[in-house]
């Protein structure tokens, strides 16, 4: 008998030892959103802290969006060069649930701003700096117009002596930020979330050295709702681009928040590539807003100063596919993250005015043109937020991942409907069904095309 209790002793002893606060960090946190709506004639980013971590600066019409461990909360805005701009809020959050912080920077009327010269940092008292806690459906809506700046998770930096926050008492010990097993201040606002296919992206030796790519990225919209996520697949899309497909950087011109000229001037750089040489190939992405012509149905793409209400402040989508195939590339592949219903990602109207979403006319394509588009009809290109992609990209990106960019386009669309119609079915319960439309001269050969 007692050599069995000692082996269960020395069983018991030699187990590892589970750390409390780390599990619970995971199974008993809530999200916190700093918001900051867009105001005029602050430049200036406030320092933004959770529970005295520091996560971050906040600009105009930015988020940071924050795991935290339920319990007490406290968050504060400040200026580093002025402890007087310090403000804090206060409250209790509930594990699962979802609280939402208005930060609002403003400079009194008292106060002469020129926006050509640095801010004296000692006159901050001039400026009006509050923090409020919003309601679920007026902090949705504001969130829906803000972009994001920084994810952090507070759970990675809770130190093993702080079992306060995991019991939720009312009175939470103050956390040592240099403790063991802590982070230092400065590293935290790096803390960034990371999908699957942003990391271990397929290098190749081979050079696609005849191949074009115009990728253009519209987030920040200046007349209508941003697109959440639209910069973070561009970027991306171009790496797989340059690692996995095999393409000189030179050859791919990324192109963020562009303009209605920029994208003219994009698209003439195309053509330029086109003429030049021989045999080339072009692959144009787009991530952004679509719209339709209410009186034609004719599809166009709205740079970041177009409006939903003035079609010629837009780019038409038929005038793209016509003037990149006027150039007689080899092949033209266009990848359309977007919808041309008048929706945004989120599914709601891009202007008010519209109360339904309208099926675009489909557009005539010519040469040796394919167009993979995120959605069909008048159906919605929706965000996939758990990867920070929309899920059209996503799905395009793991494909390119997984086959190492050898791939044809019968089974990269294969791929792209089965997954992209399930996941937004599971994800956000609306139907989503990517299609491909080819040219005449495609029509029968398209699905054996391959990147490289």
């Amino acid at each position: 008998m007692k050599t069995l209790i000692k082996l269960f002793l020395a069983l018991f002893l030699s187990c590892p030892v589970i750390h409390p606060i780390r599990v619970l960090a995971q199974e008993n946190t809530a999200k916190v959103y700093i918001l900051r709506k867009q105001t005029i004639g602050t430049p200036i980013k406030p320092d933004i802290s959770v529970n005295n971590i520091s996560v971050g600066q906040l600009p105009n019409k930015k988020y940071i969006e924050c795991t935290v461990p339920a319990g007490n909360i406290e968050v504060s805005v400040h200026f580093s060069a002025s402890e007087n701009s310090e403000k804090y809020i206060n409250f209790r959050a509930d594990a699962g649930k979802t609280y939402y912080i208005k930060t609002s920077v403003d400079a009194s009327n008292s106060f002469n701003f020129n926006m050509n010269q640095s801010m004296n940092m000692n006159q901050t008292s001039m400026l009006n700096v509050n923090l409020s806690r919003l309601m679920d459906s007026e902090g949705e809506k504001l969130l829906k117009k803000c972009k994001q700046e920084l994810f952090a998770d507070i759970t990675d930096y809770v130190s093993s002596d702080m079992p306060a926050y995991a019991n939720q008492t009312d009175n939470p010990a103050p956390q040592n930020i240099n403790a063991p097993g802590n982070v230092n201040n400065a590293n935290i606002a790096e803390v960034v979330t990371k999908s699957d296919v942003d990391v271990n992206i397929p290098e190749t030796d081979t050079q696609n050295k005849n191949t074009f790519v115009l990728i253009i990225a519209n987030e920040d919209y200046s007349f209508v709702d941003n697109v959440q996520y639209a910069l973070h697949d561009g970027q991306v899309f171009r790496e797989y681009c340059i690692k996995t497909l095999g393409i000189p950087e030179r050859q791919i011109w990324l192109y963020k928040n562009a303009s209605l000229g920029i994208i003219s001037s994009g698209v003439n750089k195309m053509v330029q590539a086109m003429n030049i040489f021989n045999d080339a190939k072009a692959i144009i992405y787009y991530c952004g807003h679509g719209i339709p012509d209410e009186k034609s149905g004719d599809a166009y793409i709205v740079p970041v100063d177009g409006t939903g209400t003035d079609i010629t402040s837009c780019y038409s989508l038929n005038k793209l596919y016509q003037t990149i195939g006027s150039a007689n590339p080899s092949n033209v592949t266009y990848f359309m993250d977007a919808c041309f219903t008048g929706a945004n990602r989120d599914g709601s109207m891009l202007v008010a005015a519209r109360g339904v979403a309208r099926e675009p006319k489909k557009e005539i394509i010519k040469g040796n043109s394919i167009v993979f588009s995120a959605a069909s009809g008048d159906e919605t290109a929706m965000p996939f937020k758990d990867k920070g992609h929309g899920l059209f990209t996503y799905f395009l990106l793991k494909k390119l991942q997984e086959s190492k960019g050898n791939v044809t386009y019968g089974e990269l669309s294969e791929y792209l409907n089965e997954n992209v119609k399930r996941e937004a079915f599971l994800t956000n319960e609306k139907p989503q069904n990517p299609v491909v439309a080819t040219s005449e001269n495609l029509s029968k050969s398209w699905k054996n095309i391959k990147f490289k």
